[in-house]
């Protein structure tokens, strides 16, 4: 009731003049019914689905009514009811309510649109329409008032709710949340596109670890980059130092539209990233600075029974010019992350940084339009390929030096060691080490463990870290396999070593199943 009254306070401070009527309730006296519609100037009809879920968003009302008993009398069986012309059929009647003399009651309207709302290309005026009835001892009365409101078009989006986009900076941004509508949550077609990353990132995906994660995020960045993706301002932005106004209602593609087109502004990149990011299995947040946004990941992996989580900022605009240019040279990914890290904590520290949490909006019941069927090879018709643009070798494209390997430890090293990996009996083993460098001096290592003399094969899996030269490695997995091809898990080991002389020198094993010595040559 308390939220009720809230809403029915805001309608009463706009003063907007309503529909009276006398209704005759006995000799001395008369009820008489006075009803105040109220409507927003401006809907957002991309959020069609956000302005229908009255529990979820009870603040986003497409339009409402008050209703008062300005006479002396009551009124009898009360009721409200609301429609878009053209767009909706006629709501249910609100529930018949007795209004004592001096009484009132508030009656939101959150409209069922259909998705076909969403193709509006531009804004248009359409008449909201509230009708009401109620009893008096001389039968029933009824009347009619209108209101005229603006849907926008179906990629309009307005930032701030205050006019002008005016006020403190939370203020200016204070619809941000709702762009988490627009991050395509199951579209086909991004989907296939974030497969297209997943593949050139060697089959990598968020859950076989961070590093596993960030490499897919690599690949996704640089899938544009082959295929000569470009940033493109916004056509109303008149402040050539901004990516965006606040001020102005910017028309925001979809994912798919920027795929599509293989350009975008600074939010549509970010919201297509985003989108990509939840298909491989990321989760992702969109950063709002003045006049830009930017994509935030976040990725997450169990370590040693502990959650290692590792965030990482990316400058969408780093695709800039495309393979024209056009002044403004595009960068690899490693130097995305660098510029939107900076950006990231220079605003966090001012004050002027909103973050978008998209799956926390998903769950609290943000949806996106449902999405058009689009032919099977639309990323092909539209010249997207896993290889990009034939005959173009980009000097961007790559691992680059930030996976550099001056420990020495990177590469593959063979030899044995003795171990029981889950057995009883401790075992001769031939080892295969491949130890790959990643970021911030971390590693993956792929073990492959071979009995001496035959028997099932062990394979292990581990992340690993250069501690002042020493390599700390801690299993994730371990895995024994049959002639069959039949997999059993094994408890993961852990160990350390050093390079000398050329080898790799350490420990390996497992608590309950000892360590051994060994000291493997690179192969």
């Amino acid at each position: 009731m308390r939220a009720w009254i809230r809403w029915a306070a805001i309608v009463l401070a706009c003063g907007i003049g309503g529909v009276a009527v006398g209704v005759r309730t006995s000799h001395a006296a008369e009820g008489r019914l006075t009803l105040e519609l109220q409507a927003k100037d401006r809907v957002m009809t991309g959020l069609y689905k956000v302005i229908a879920s009255a529990d979820a968003f009870p603040e986003e009302w497409l339009a409402g009514a008050v209703v008062r008993n300005t006479g002396t009398a009551p009124l009898e069986g009360v009721a409200v009811r609301f429609r878009v012309d053209g767009w909706t059929e006629w709501s249910p009647w609100s529930a018949d309510a007795r209004v004592a003399p001096g009484g009132e009651f508030a009656v939101p309207y959150h409209p069922l649109f259909d998705r076909s709302v969403t193709d509006l290309q531009t804004s248009t005026p359409v008449d909201v329409r509230a009708q009401w009835r109620c009893r008096g001892n001389d039968g029933p009365a009824s009347g009619e008032a209108t209101r005229r409101v603006t849907l926008l078009g179906g990629r309009e989006f307005v930032f701030s709710r205050t006019e002008g986009g005016s006020g403190t900076f939370e203020e200016r941004f204070s619809n941000a949340p709702f762009l988490a509508a627009w991050v395509s949550r199951d579209d086909p077609i991004v989907k296939q596109f974030a497969g297209l990353a997943s593949r050139n990132a060697g089959g990598a995906a968020a859950n076989l670890g961070n590093e596993a994660g960030l490499e897919t995020l690599r690949a996704s960045y640089e899938l544009m980059l082959l295929n000569d993706f470009v940033y493109k301002a916004p056509v109303a932005l008149l402040d050539p130092r901004l990516s965006f106004d606040a001020k102005t209602v910017q028309n925001l593609k979809l994912p798919r539209d920027v795929l599509r087109d293989k350009s975008g502004t600074c939010i549509e990149l970010a919201i297509l990233h985003a989108a990509i990011a939840h298909q491989l299995g990321i989760r992702p947040y969109l950063a709002l600075i003045p006049g830009h946004c930017f994509p935030i990941f976040e990725l997450s992996e169990q370590v040693g029974g502990k959650t290692v989580t590792l965030r990482v900022p990316m400058e969408a605009n780093g695709i800039r010019g495309g393979l024209r240019a056009l002044g403004m040279d595009r960068v690899g990914f490693h130097r995305a992350v660098e510029i939107a890290t900076a950006n990231e904590a220079r605003h966090r520290k001012d004050g002027t940084l909103i973050l978008v949490d998209v799956l926390a909006m998903w769950a609290h019941g943000v949806a996106s339009p449902e999405p058009s069927p689009l032919p099977e090879d639309a990323l092909e018709r539209w010249g997207i390929r896993a290889k990009g643009v034939p005959g173009v070798t980009l000097p961007e494209i790559g691992n680059g030096p930030a996976l550099a390997d001056p420990s020495g430890f990177g590469g593959t090293w063979a030899g044995s060691v003795k171990a029981r990996l889950g057995g009883p009996e401790l075992r001769p083993y031939r080892v295969t080490l491949v130890v790959q460098p990643l970021r911030g001096q971390r590693f993956k290592l792929l073990a492959t463990f071979t009995p001496e003399g035959g028997g099932e094969t062990v394979q292990e899996e581990s992340v690993a870290e250069d501690q002042d030269g020493q390599l700390v490695f801690q299993g994730k997995s371990r895995s024994r396999l049959d002639a069959a091809g039949r997999s059993t898990d094994l408890a993961p080991g852990r160990g350390a070593a050093r390079v000398e002389d050329g080898r790799l020198v350490g420990k390996y094993g497992a608590d309950g199943e000892g360590f051994s010595s060994f000291r493997w040559e690179r192969r």
